[in-house]
């Protein structure tokens, strides 16, 4: 049984040290605590628990790594509507395209990680840049709405409003009552 345990060992390394060049985090079990449960095994069924326990083990960290190159897709799709928010062709599919992956793929895990899916996280950011600008800016309402990425002026005034219960009017009128009610309680 000595020359099967050190074969089977070796095996499983050897396996391991082929995909790690193939991952972006290479896996690294616990070979000692493995080896020393293994060697410690006196019957088939010890063998084969260790055996288990320790395949558990790797799909655990395989998970894991799996669930961060998620998260980092995601992160990527998100920056990636941060910075390019103002291009009125921004959508799923030139987003799916610049990561190479196919837009069903792209908009469901996106989707599945986010809440929202691809298209409304554009609008939702597009909508609080337009929020800043009202805030910050004397631009009138039609050069912001095109400053980030609207075309259409009665969806950004409907998505306007659904976002932030008011009109982007009757947000300028908030905001400067705001200033001005600020400005008494400094006097």
């Amino acid at each position: 049984m000595g020359v099967f345990r050190s074969h089977l060992i070796q095996s499983v390394k050897d396996v391991i040290n082929q995909v790690n060049p193939l991952r972006s985090i290479p896996v690294s079990p616990d070979y000692k605590a493995f080896d020393s449960d293994f060697f410690q095994t006196s019957t088939v069924s010890q063998l084969r628990k260790v055996l288990i326990d320790f395949m558990t083990e790797l799909s655990n960290e395989l998970k894991t790594d799996k669930e961060d190159k998620y998260a980092d897709l995601v992160k990527l799709i998100q920056d990636t509507i941060e910075r390019e928010y103002s291009d009125t062709t921004l959508c799923l599919a030139s987003i799916s395209e610049s990561v190479n992956l196919s837009p069903n793929y792209v908009g469901k895990l996106f989707k599945a990680r986010t809440g929202m899916s691809v298209s409304a996280y554009i609008t939702d950011v597009r909508l609080t840049h337009a929020a800043e600008l009202i805030e910050n800016s004397s631009l009138k309402i039609n050069t912001i709405l095109e400053q980030v990425g609207f075309i259409n002026q009665s969806s950004f005034y409907k998505s306007f409003k659904q976002k932030y219960s008011v009109t982007p009017k009757d947000y300028i009128i908030g905001i400067n009552n705001k200033k001005l009610g600020g400005s008494e309680n400094d006097s």
